[in-house]
C-alpha cells in the first residue's frame, strides 16, 4: 500500500517542476522496497537501489548535500544487503558510499551520524573476505572505534552496545 502511494506522488511531484518532491518520493519509494519482506527480496532490492541511486542524482543537481549524503549512507546499506550478485563488489561500491558520506559528514560535525556510518562502513569491511594480512578486519576494528568515540555508554547505549558486538 505504501508503495502505491509513493508512487502516486512520483507521478503529482514530476521531477522537472518539483525535483526536491520527486526525489524525496523516490527516497521513500526505495526505502520500502528495501524494507519488503518476501521471498523475492532481490527484486524489491534492486527496485531499493535503482529509486535510491535516481533520488541522489536529484539531489545531487539540486545541491543539497545533507540529503546526498543521507540517500549515500542508505545505498550504502543495499548494497550490502545485495548478496544475490558479486558480493565483493557490492561490499567495494557499498564502501564508496559510506566514505562519500563520511566526509559531509566530518566537515559538518555531524557526529551522530558519522557515528552511525562509520558503523555501516566498519560491517561492509568485515564482510569482505580476509586477506593473509587482516586488513579488511583491522580497517573493520578502526571505524567501529570511532564510532566508539561518539556512541558512548552513557550517550548512546543502544548503538554502544551494537559497536561492542561488532566488535567482538
Amino acid at each position: 500500500k505504501a508503495k502505491e502511494c509513493f508512487l502516486k506522488g512520483l507521478r503529482h511531484f514530476a521531477h522537472p517542476f518539483f525535483p526536491v518532491e520527486h526525489a524525496r518520493f523516490l527516497e521513500a519509494l526505495g526505502d520500502a522496497h528495501g524494507k519488503t519482506l518476501i521471498p523475492a527480496r532481490t527484486d524489491e532490492l534492486e527496485q531499493a537501489i535503482t529509486c535510491h541511486q535516481k533520488a541522489l542524482e536529484i539531489f545531487q543537481e539540486q545541491g543539497l548535500q545533507e540529503h546526498r549524503a543521507q540517500l549515500l549512507n542508505k545505498l550504502g546499506c543495499d548494497y550490502c544487503d545485495r548478496i544475490a550478485k558479486d558480493l565483493e563488489t557490492n561490499l567495494y561500491r557499498a564502501i564508496t558510499c559510506f566514505k562519500e558520506a563520511l566526509k559531509f559528514y566530518v566537515e559538518n560535525r555531524q557526529l551522530e551520524s558519522q557515528a552511525r556510518t562509520q558503523m555501516n562502513l566498519g560491517t561492509a569491511y568485515r564482510q569482505l573476505p580476509s586477506d593473509n594480512e587482516g586488513t579488511n578486519l583491522r580497517q573493520s576494528l578502526c571505524c567501529f572505534a570511532v564510532a566508539l568515540q561518539v556512541w558512548t555508554k552513557e550517550h548512546n547505549p543502544e548503538g554502544f552496545a551494537a559497536l561492542k558486538n561488532n566488535i567482538a
